[in-house]
């Protein structure tokens, strides 16, 4: 039997690629959650697992090891995964199901970011759903703005907003403050700089 398996590899970090995956999961009906790697092999110890699709193994996922950039000769940082496409085929649910909608108020915030120009909205979205978890309902773009006098050279102003809500219990400031935070670490790390 060949197995029918998907590689992946990208310049973007674990974390990112682990949340995409995470998002492929969920839309499929599906939990990720992460184990051990089996073999680090040429994979970062500290970045590397073996990914579980609803407790089943799923595949592989890490950054490459110093060593084994210097093998291949890779010039930068990369991450690659390894996925069994029939296992994802076999438990998701390609048809989808209705779901409650929440009658609990949300929360909605406006952010403001300067980044690079050269980071797309699909990216700087990607990272904010990354960073939120499920407690974000929505992700709105708004407007790009340059002013290379205010900004600087090849920086660009995002404008976007965020809606929050619990299925469960309204949310406390507290706990969007929180989830707020993650956003603004997360985008950070990107280069982004909040402004008010």
């Amino acid at each position: 039997h060949e197995s029918w398996t998907l590689g992946l590899v990208s310049g973007r970090g674990y974390r990112d690629i682990k949340g995409i995956l995470e998002q492929i999961a969920e839309r499929h009906g599906c939990q990720l959650t992460t184990g051990p790697a089996p073999s680090a092999g040429l994979l970062a110890p500290a970045r590397s697992a073996q990914l579980l699709l609803n407790g089943q193994p799923w595949g592989v996922l890490g950054e490459v090891a110093p060593e084994g950039l210097k093998q291949f000769k890779l010039k930068q940082d990369v991450t690659i995964a390894e996925l069994r496409l029939e296992m994802l085929l076999s438990v998701a649910t390609l048809i989808p199901q209705d779901r409650r909608l929440s009658e609990l108020p949300a929360i909605q915030q406006d952010l403001n970011f300067v980044v690079p120009e050269a980071l797309t909205w699909a990216e700087l979205e990607g990272a904010v759903r990354d960073a939120a978890g499920k407690l974000l309902e929505a992700v709105e773009y708004k407007e790009t703005y340059c002013d290379p006098q205010q900004d600087g050279a090849g920086r660009k102003r995002q404008l976007f907003s965020i809606v929050l809500r619990s299925a469960d219990q309204t949310l406390t400031k507290a706990q969007a403050e929180e989830v707020r935070t993650r956003i603004v670490e997360r985008l950070e790390s990107l280069d982004g700089k909040l402004m008010g």
